[in-house]
């Protein structure tokens, strides 16, 4: 079962998420191409809240590996 409330993006991941996100909403205001804009606020959407729903499908979890590093430096 998808648990959407549980966050699955973390670290290095969520960084590019938000930058390439704000960057191909900017290269879709320029062009005006629709496609680039909505592409772009999917990157920044997943990025801020930290959940992709494409990744529970496929059972990738950067935040839950971001956990258990910062744990194993401790």
């Amino acid at each position: 079962m998808i648990d959407l409330m549980q966050k699955n993006i973390g670290g290095n991941d969520r960084k590019l998420r938000i930058l390439g996100g704000a960057a191909l909403m900017g290269l879709g205001c320029v062009t005006k191409n629709r496609l680039i804009k909505v592409s772009g606020c999917i990157l920044l959407a997943t990025g801020i809240a930290q959940k992709c729903i494409f990744y529970d499908f496929l059972g990738i979890d950067t935040f839950k590996n971001e956990q258990i590093s910062l744990e194993e430096n401790e």
